[in-house]
């Protein structure tokens, strides 16, 4: 069996990531359900959660209802500290202190993003344009850095100008990375579902219920330094028809083109 938890681990977290899922397991053993001794650190988060042998991991939503849909179920998602509501979380438009403070005002200007297919970085930025009627191919130049911490860097160092950060990579990156304080908070997307924590589909529903169960445990038990670095306050139960609002704004905003360079993702 697999258990991963890729999205936040980390080099400075991986201790207190190590930590919940000790706490998991402990409260898996006791619902008489086996589960890995370790978190998978070796297989490749995009292999791992379309194995058959996957138990427990964490993927973005917008995957989930795309790339993934009808290859995995859901258990639920944590609560974050850093975040506006309970199960929910936002991106913060982030560029540097000496940049204008209007979103409107970065016409032109160069963006970065980790990925087209991430739902923080790049899905919840189209998303707030266009709900602010701001025209296609607004930014001048677009970058792909590979993960938010990274296009955290490019806008400090100023290879690019302005970019969209899950507030919990935010939090995470004001905490150990110095470069977070050249940068300030220009604007907020929409909140949505946190992450969610996908199992196989070949868990049963009793297994995915005890999962469900251990997972909720393990959190209300977390130790002091887990929890205030992870920033985990809680989990809340879910199944894939709650991210429903992700699949929406893939639909309506995934042919919007940040930039003339862009080019488009589909997924199936």
């Amino acid at each position: 069996m697999i258990a991963q938890l890729p999205m936040y681990d980390w080099p400075e977290a991986r201790a207190a990531n190590d930590a919940l899922w000790r706490s998991v397991r402990q409260a898996l053993t006791a619902r008489h359900l086996d589960s890995p001794a370790a978190l998978d650190r070796m297989t490749d988060p995009e292999v791992a959660w379309r194995s058959p042998e996957l138990l427990w991991s964490q993927t973005c939503g917008l995957p989930l209802v795309t790339s993934l849909a009808g290859q995995v179920q859901v258990i639920g998602g944590f609560s974050y500290r850093d975040c506006m509501s309970p199960g929910l979380y936002h991106s913060v438009i982030v560029a540097r202190e000496d940049s204008p403070s209007e979103f409107q005002d970065f016409e032109g200007h160069r963006a970065v993003i980790n990925g087209l297919d991430s739902y923080s970085g790049c899905l919840a930025l189209k998303c707030m344009m266009k709900n602010l009627g701001v025209s296609q191919h607004f930014f001048g130049m677009l970058s792909i850095s590979g993960g938010h911490r990274d296009s955290v860097k490019h806008v400090a160092q100023n290879k690019a100008d302005i970019a969209a950060i899950d507030c919990v990579s935010w939090s995470l990156v004001q905490r150990f990375d110095e470069e977070a304080r050249k940068l300030k908070v220009v604007a907020h997307t929409a909140s949505r579902p946190n992450l969610p924590i996908i199992a196989s589909l070949e868990r049963t529903e009793d297994e995915i219920k005890l999962l469900r169960e251990a997972t909720s445990e393990a959190v209300e038990s977390l130790d002091k330094n887990a929890r205030e670095i992870t920033g985990i306050t809680g989990f809340v139960s879910r199944t894939t028809s709650d991210y429903g609002s992700i699949r929406s704004d893939f639909e309506k905003a995934s042919d919007f083109q940040l930039a003339k360079n862009e080019r488009t993702l589909s997924l199936a």
